[in-house]
Order: C-alpha cells, then structure tokens, then sequence
C-alpha cells in the first residue's frame, strides 16, 4: 500500500474522476452541445478556438486520471485471496488434467523400478496436490520474470509384485510437472477477471481507470473529427 496513502483523498479523487468522466461520455452520447456553459448561474459562451474544446476536456481528465494514480492505495492482486485461490486452482486442474497420460506413464515407470506390476484393472489415486515456485534464471518470461510455477502431485495405485498375485496400494509418491507457460498467463487473466468481478477491487480500483479510458478515447476522437484529421 502507498506509504502516504489517506481513504478521505482516494475517495475524492475517485469520485472526481469517474463524475468528469461520465459527464464527458454523457455529452458525447447525447450530442450535448459543448460550446457553452453554467457557472454560477451565468452562462457562457465559448467564441474562439472551439475546435479545442474536447483537447481541454481531455487536458482535464487526464489531471483527474493522474491524481487518482497519485491517491491510490496501490492494490495488489498477491494480497487478493479470490485471485490467489482461483489461479491456483486453475493453473492445478488444467495441469491434472493436462498432464493425466503422462502421471500413468510416469507412476508404472516408477512400479518397474521397484519390481512391481500394475494391476490389470488399476485406478491411480491423486491423495494430495500442490503449487510451488521454482526460480529459474534462464527464463525471462514476460508475466513472471523467470519464476516457474509447478504442479506437484502425490500418486498412489494399485500393484502386485512380479511373483505374487497379491494387490497391493502403494504409498503416495510425489511427481512434479512444471506449468505451461501459455497456461500461466491464462491462469493469471483468469482470476484478475474474476477477482474484479467478486471483490470490490474491480469497482473501487479498476473500473475508475476504464471510465476514464473511455472518455480519453471520446475526447481524441471528437477532437480529430472535429479538426478533420484523418490518421490514414
């Protein structure tokens, strides 16, 4: 969190923002004329360089956008539990499920190694599963600088040794299967959507930035039709 942090100016700013903002967006959808306006009870009228007016209403809001930047307390998606248990989640699942030939595989190389036979009709068991981070310097990777994320599962299923008829339950052994890097980013967008959309964290701190996108858009757009601009 911001060390100079104060709720009282977040909310100000927050509210100045997203109030300028809608009232932009507002004109733009209603064809509200903008060339006049209230104060005090007076109106005036704007005669000169009303080509520029949505330039200065973008000038504004991008003042209104930058002191709500400075107020905010700096919310992280480490510190959300929603984001954090829904990326786990994911990111455990799909690689279950992913990686399901490649655990039998795996489970029956180690049963040779120790003398045992799987069972004709097996079922392996997954009794725990796990996530944890391994560092590795030679991936530089754009979401997670380097850091690796990998599955951990512990399998146990059904044997019988070579000369024996008997089947045995194996204790759970332990397989590691490092998460693909495609899915990680789909995992991290995942529970960024759905922590927005279960926590206040999207209201209070995400959706402000994409009022306020909007109406920066609005603002560029009528500024370039209004002048005749064409970026073709």
């Amino acid at each position: 969190m911001n060390p100079g942090f104060d709720e009282g100016d977040f909310k100000k700013a927050r509210g100045m923002l997203l109030s300028f903002s809608s009232v932009l967006i507002a004109i733009w959808f209603f064809g509200a004329d903008f060339k006049s306006m209230s104060v005090l009870g007076t109106k005036i009228a704007f005669t000169q360089n009303t080509q520029h007016i949505w330039l200065v209403a973008l000038a504004v809001n991008s003042y209104f956008l930058l002191r709500f930047y400075q107020h905010s307390p700096g919310a992280s998606y480490s510190d959300n539990k929603i984001y954090k248990n829904t990326f786990e989640s994911f990111l455990i699942k799909s690689t279950r499920r992913l990686k399901k030939g490649e655990m039998k595989e795996d489970f029956f190389r180690n049963l040779n190694k120790l003398g045992g036979q799987g069972s004709e009709n097996y079922k392996l068991d997954i009794v725990r599963e796990s996530l944890s981070i391994v560092n590795n310097p030679n991936e530089q990777r754009k979401f997670i600088r380097g850091i690796a994320w990998v599955a951990k599962f512990h399998i146990r299923g059904d044997y019988r040794n070579s000369d024996a008829t008997e089947i045995k339950l194996t204790p759970a052994t332990e397989f590691s299967y490092p998460c693909s890097y495609w899915l990680i980013v789909l995992a991290i967008y995942r529970a960024k959507v759905l922590a927005n959309v279960k926590t206040s964290l999207g209201t209070e701190y995400t959706m402000p930035y994409l009022w306020s996108g909007w109406a920066t858009a609005i603002c560029i757009s009528q500024w370039l039709a209004v002048n005749s601009i064409d970026l073709n």
